[in-house]
């Protein structure tokens, strides 16, 4: 790594990180602002990101800034791998957070990396979401078998327990127990 400039880089709650200049560049908000010169003692704001996230941010740049080297045999790439998916091992809030800055900082290799994890959690939860809906569905269905059952039938001729208990046998849940009263 170079030993050039040092940048400040300050989050939305007031906390300043220094960077060397070569890392700050890696985000395309950091170079428009230095282009615009609208830089002042060197400080750079950073809007809408809180230090917690922009500390992440700063923490993923620096390590793909570096070429990691490892004894253990594995190739720099697949260490690299190994750190991203650690990285993101985040409560979903901070997760998506990462995302917003990632997108608004404009930092190419972090958006893609982000993008294609958000798209994977997607994917594995697909099959839950799916369950989840298709149950709605079943309730949605089962309701509108009763609704259609009542409109059939002449107003205060059926008991609504015997509408429930025939909804749900239709539905093959079985009929609610009945009150002693």
């Amino acid at each position: 790594m170079s030993t050039s400039e040092t940048i400040t880089l300050r989050s939305s709650d007031g906390e300043d990180f220094v960077v060397e200049e070569d890392i700050a560049l890696q985000y395309e908000y950091v170079k428009k602002y230095m282009r615009d010169k609208c830089v002042i003692d060197n400080t750079i704001p950073i809007p809408l990101t809180s230090s917690k996230v922009l500390a992440k941010v700063v923490e993923y740049c620096k390590k793909h800034a570096e070429s990691p080297r490892g004894d253990d045999g594995k190739t720099e790439e697949e260490l690299l791998k190994t750190w991203d998916a650690e990285f993101v091992n985040v409560d979903l809030y901070t997760f998506l957070e990462i995302m917003f800055a990632a997108k608004l900082l404009g930092i190419k290799n972090l958006e893609d990396f982000v993008d294609q994890k958000a798209a994977t959690m997607i994917m594995t939860m697909l099959d839950k979401v799916k369950k989840i809906f298709g149950v709605i569905g079943e309730i949605f269905q089962m309701f509108g078998k009763v609704y259609n059952f009542l409109k059939a039938r002449p107003s205060g001729s059926i008991l609504w327990d015997n509408v429930w208990e025939t909804a749900m046998v239709e539905q093959g849940i079985g009929a609610f127990p009945q009150s002693d009263s």
